[in-house]
């Protein structure tokens, strides 16, 4: 349905950038903070979904859920690469 779809654009709407992050190995102004709380919203919208029974609230929102969780993974990943990068470089 046009949820769904609408759901699933919105969610996916920062991927580019992320890769185009990952590419870079650097974050640099790229705000993750946002990803963090769509992922809480994800889930509760998920966990409302089974209380009610509902399909078309699960399936517009799993999919986010799991977008949002990969956008956290990977942006932890270059933020501990730059926390790595920071040490290596103050050491003698």
């Amino acid at each position: 349905s046009t949820g769904i779809t609408l759901s699933c654009s919105m969610v996916s709407a920062p991927v580019k950038a992320l890769m185009q992050s990952l590419e870079r190995g650097s974050l640099r102004e790229l705000n993750p903070t946002p990803w963090a709380l769509m992922t809480g919203h994800a889930i509760g919208w998920v966990y409302y979904s089974f209380l009610i029974s509902d399909f078309f609230i699960f399936a517009a929102n799993a999919p986010g859920l799991l977008v949002s969780m990969w956008l956290n993974t990977n942006a932890c990943k270059l933020q501990y690469l730059n926390q790595m990068k920071q040490r290596v470089m103050s050491q003698p």
